[in-house]
């Protein structure tokens, strides 16, 4: 999903253009697929918890069959294409203050640009663009609404200010879990830019005070590999449509920061909708 962020305007001072950074739990592959992994190159990590997981690379990759290889293997950690370039993020399913990734080594890293280190939240603020002073806009493709964001400044000298505080690009009414899936055709191949949307059946039991939660519906679009991702608020039921795969299930998000689609709960109840005659 991409985040809209939209900042305040600096008058009167040496502003010659702005630079944003994002903060994550997870880092970013600064290098082209297929990164130059051989046969027997691994990754060691831990993922919110003790467990110390390797995932040894056969063979060499391109970068989507690498995420598929990734993500069939790592628990408690996801891998993502980045949207700009041929490389790769690989995030924590834990985006809240809780939750780490503890990268151990492997001879991957060198190859990823990496080094062993603890990345928790805010700790490792990503560079992600420049603008131009009068563009005080920008949208983040690889954005997620946990994501944290700061600005700083380049004068006419190309001197960069301290960064801002790092926050949230939009206020919610409570935790969010993160729905993920893959769309396929007949032949097995990923499809891009196929609608999927998400309506409310049922709101949480809990939001926060005041919140309020809106009828109307939400989507996102697949991606070139055919992954799509819709954060929603945890603890409600809600339709999710995808006309194109004819899909039309009424789903409870469950309490967690991630789930797999496969593994969503269908709330039987709001299955059939509407009444028809039996004669």
């Amino acid at each position: 999903m991409a985040i809209k962020l939209r900042w305040v305007p600096i008058e009167y001072s040496d502003i010659k253009a702005y630079k944003l950074y994002r903060a994550i739990i997870g880092f970013n592959t600064p290098t082209e697929a297929p990164f130059g992994l051989i046969m027997d190159d691994d990754l060691i990590f831990k993922a919110n918890n003790d467990t110390t997981q390797t995932i040894v690379f056969d063979q060499d990759y391109s970068v989507d069959d690498l995420i598929t290889y990734i993500n069939q293997r790592a628990v408690g950690a996801t891998a993502y294409r980045d949207y700009y370039s041929n490389a790769l993020y690989f995030r924590s399913d834990n985006r809240t203050e809780s939750g780490y990734l503890d990268i151990i080594g492997g001879t991957s890293l060198a190859k990823f640009g990496q080094a062993p280190r603890l990345i928790q939240e805010k700790s490792e603020p990503l560079y992600v663009t420049t603008t131009l002073f009068g563009v005080e806009e920008h949208d983040d493709m690889n954005g997620l609404v946990d994501d944290y964001y700061g600005l700083t400044t380049l004068n006419s000298l190309d001197q960069e200010s301290s960064r801002t505080a790092l926050i949230k690009a939009s206020a919610f009414g409570g935790e969010l879990c993160v729905i993920e899936g893959v769309i396929y055709d007949l032949q097995g191949a990923r499809i891009a830019d196929v609608p999927v949307t998400a309506r409310v059946v049922n709101p949480p039991d809990k939001v926060n005070v005041h919140g309020m939660i809106t009828t109307k519906p939400i989507y996102t679009l697949s991606a070139e590999n055919g992954r799509f991702s819709l954060p929603i608020l945890q603890g409600t039921q809600v339709i999710f449509y995808i006309d194109e795969t004819r899909v039309s299930d009424t789903v409870e998000i469950p309490y967690e920061p991630y789930v797999y689609w496969d593994n969503l709960p269908i709330y039987e109840q709001y299955r059939y909708t509407g009444t028809a005659d039996v004669k």
